[in-house]
């Protein structure tokens, strides 16, 4: 998160939890609504709302370009240096005049690059560069000065740098190639429009119903443009104008662009009428009068076989997003206090509820923030009953609830958002795990930047929380020994129906039996095990617990929650 927001205020880290989350030291794995966050935030670059788009993260960056005579700098012919520094990408100022101003669509010194660092087919390191937007060949490819900064595309290995590309696929360049204009861009209907006269909303008037007629022209015509690409190689035959004049007429000289769209049109009944396949993620960038066309939809395209590998990718990162969130786990400490309050816990179980079934009206997704914001609203009154002590055992009761049954890591309950006006179940809950030391204090100095420090809080009790697995076997021995029956010798001897009953009696006798029971500790062979007073096997205790206990101990369990015939026990 530093990376991403280096200097980021108290104010602008508390907008979001998941960063103060993590600036007050909070671990990934012990919410699954962290894991969620973080591994979203990629879902969402490649998700439905932007994959039509084609917006697709790759390795580059993006510089203004500047000669090198504007610097005082010397770059050799054919050469681009990446200056980080002042964000410019600095050219040959000989190569600006003959060919790259030109290439790059009429650039004046005061445009962005997209820059791709590739490894050509002949094992060079190169440099392509282009503006957005831009008409087929209008990029220029560069060699990376020595003193050039190097792009790198992190990763969780190694990162990469100049990843493998063929520039042999490139459409030609611009300047290498006879386009056959059109020309049905007439410069001669730019300005005029009120020019000499007074202002007033009526000598206005042509000058708004130009802009609105122009307006979406710009779009219509890149997206043919994009159609030409994709589906031929190159240009149109016969384009209409340079794209750099229709940019023009959009935004600078207010030219007639009826023409270029009534173009765009023509442009894609023709495809239509020829019958060409079509990829599917370009179909809705077609000019047309009616959607109800039936269209050829391609299968082999090269955009076809990319989709492909991008929903086979967002498939599995969903997939492992899932696998994660099923692994995470909060810190004991979070046990601890919930198992020694069970009327938060109970609270905390009607709090869940109430918010499941809200989200469960109607099918909820993630960016349905209507019915998130409700159920945040519902979520606030449900709290507002009580203290804000009372809001903070609860909000952990919440999150120790959420990882006591089979849905492990749903604790979306506890991380809600809601009106940005009002002080979100989230900050509620960041303060909540404050208040037993789990996370730290942030506060922002005089000098700048910020403090994080550890938070302050009392231990009431000398209880603990413990995990102690096998519960339900070691039961079930026990009551086959005095039913007079055989007694399996594992685990798997067990019918499923057999384990099951056991499983659930393990639970009813979290309400009864195992209230005030003792256990003895012992270690048998380097691992801790519990024994009842009767010297009976209880179960095991988990590797994360073994360090609170110790051989001899005596353990008197003050409230227990079962979870798939293991329990979570609070214990003296």
């Amino acid at each position: 998160m530093s990376r991403l927001d280096p200097d980021g205020s108290l104010a602008d880290i508390e907008r979001w939890h998941l960063h103060e989350y993590f600036v007050s030291g909070g671990h990934t794995m012990w919410f699954g609504s962290m894991v969620r966050g973080l591994m979203n935030q990629h879902l969402k670059r490649l998700g439905n709302a932007t994959l039509g788009k084609l917006r697709l993260p790759v390795p580059g960056g993006r510089y203004y370009v500047m000669t090198d005579a504007v610097g005082n700098r010397n770059v050799g012919r054919g050469e681009l240096c990446l200056d980080p520094a002042s964000g410019t990408a600095w050219v040959n100022a000989d190569d600006w005049c003959d060919y790259i101003a030109a290439v790059l669509g009429g650039a004046d010194q005061d445009d962005a690059l997209w820059i791709f660092p590739f490894t050509d087919h002949d094992g060079e390191q190169k440099l392509l560069a282009w503006r957005s937007p831009n008409q087929c060949g209008e990029y220029v490819i560069f060699r990376p000065s020595a003193d050039s900064h190097i792009l790198t595309w992190a990763t969780v290995t190694d990162p990469i740098i100049y990843p493998t590309a063929d520039s042999r696929l490139l459409a030609p360049r611009i300047d290498t190639v006879s386009v056959n204009y059109l020309h049905l861009v007439d410069e001669q209907t730019a300005g005029g429009l009120g020019e000499g006269e007074n202002y007033s909303i009526e000598v206005m008037q042509a000058t708004l119903e130009r802009a609105q007629n122009n307006q979406g022209v710009l779009g219509q015509y890149c997206n043919a443009l994009m159609l030409a690409k994709a589906l031929y190689n190159q240009l149109p035959t016969h384009p209409p104008a340079p794209l750099e004049m229709v940019i023009d007429g959009s935004v600078k000289t207010g030219v007639d662009l009826s023409p270029v769209r009534e173009w765009c049109f023509d442009f894609s009944a023709q495809i239509v009428k020829q019958r060409t396949a079509i990829p599917a993620i370009l179909q809705n960038r077609l000019s047309l009068t009616s959607r109800r066309t039936s269209l050829l939809t391609s299968v082999d395209h090269w955009l076809d076989r990319l989709m492909v590998v991008i929903e086979t990718h967002i498939q599995d990162f969903t997939m492992e997003r899932e696998s994660l969130i099923g692994e995470t786990m909060p810190s004991v400490e979070v046990f601890d206090h919930a198992m020694s309050h069970p009327d938060s816990l109970k609270i905390a179980s009607d709090f869940i509820r109430q918010y499941n079934r809200i989200l469960a009206q109607g099918r909820v997704s993630e960016e349905d923030w209507a019915a998130h914001e409700q159920a945040a609203e519902v979520s606030m009154g449900f709290l507002a009953r009580y203290t804000l002590e009372e809001r903070h055992g609860i909000l952990l009761a919440v999150l120790a609830h959420s990882y006591l049954g089979e849905q492990v890591g749903r604790d979306g309950s506890a991380w809600q958002i809601g009106n940005e006006d009002e002080l979100p179940i989230a900050r509620l809950t960041l303060q909540a795990l404050r208040t037993i030391g789990l996370l730290d204090e942030i506060d922002e100095v005089e000098q700048g930047g910020l403090l994080r420090y550890p938070a302050a809080h009392v231990v009431e009790t000398p209880l603990c929380s413990i995990v102690i697995n096998g519960v339900w076997f070691n039961w079930l021995r026990v009551w086959l020994t005095a039913q007079g029956q055989s007694l399996p010798t594992s685990m798997t001897d067990v019918t499923k129906s057999q384990a099951e009953w056991a499983k659930t009696k393990i639970v009813q006798l979290t309400q009864t039996q195992f209230r005030d029971f003792l256990l003895i500790i012992r270690d048998e062979n380097g691992r801790k095990v519990a024994y009842t007073a009767n010297g009976n096997l209880f179960g095991y205790i988990s590797r994360d617990s073994a360090g609170r206990v110790e051989e001899g101990d005596q353990l008197m369990i003050q409230a227990a929650i079962a979870r798939d015939g293991s329990l979570r026990v609070v214990v003296h």
